[in-house]
């Protein structure tokens, strides 16, 4: 007999593979919370009088929301599990893929947290074997683009990127805080 853990990770794997769905794609289509709002009425007992069945999360199919709504309230639980952990995903990544929306494709991103001073902030590094130059020289004109648009994108969140060469921004680390979830 399977774990309830065992259950949620092989419906997300199945959601993954079988269906398609990736963190990419969880974190540019279901920006709006749809996934733990899905969850929560996936998860109600009596689903019935949600009168939610012809009414999916947006960006949704119709179709596929039916089908997951008809099935018997384990198998809804289970989906529902793997929603909320993909919501949970989704979440921790949807910074990550916003930064490497703003790099060219050489970028290898990697992300994690650190504390200082009882102070816990998260941190982006950038690398690239290229980084940003233009003609050989450094493009500070995208440069001061990709720095406002980081400036921008995470607000009071912002604390500083810093430069682990001098040179064509080629290793950097973008530090900055969690994100409080309402």
């Amino acid at each position: 007999m399977k774990s309830g853990i065992e259950l949620i990770a092989e419906e997300r794997k199945e959601q993954m593979e079988k269906h398609g769905r990736t963190h990419v794609s969880d974190v540019r289509e279901n920006w709006d919370a749809q996934l733990s709002t899905a969850a929560g009425m996936l998860a109600y007992q009596d689903i019935d009088e949600l009168n939610g069945r012809d009414a999916p999360p947006t960006n949704w199919d119709l179709a596929t929301w039916q089908k997951m709504w008809d099935k018997p309230y384990f198998e809804r639980l289970k989906i529902a599990g793997a929603l909320i952990a993909a919501e949970l995903d989704r979440l921790i990544l949807e910074d990550l893929v916003n930064v490497q929306q703003h790099l060219p494709d050489h970028y290898e991103l990697k992300m994690g947290t650190t504390t200082n001073q009882e102070k816990k902030s998260m941190w982006i590094r950038c690398m690239s074997r290229t980084g940003i130059q233009k003609d050989g020289n450094d493009d500070n004109e995208a440069w001061e683009k990709f720095f406002q648009s980081m400036k921008n994108y995470f607000g009071d969140r912002f604390i500083e990127i810093y430069h682990n060469t001098c040179t064509w921004h080629v290793d950097f680390v973008i530090y900055y805080r969690e994100r409080e979830i309402e």
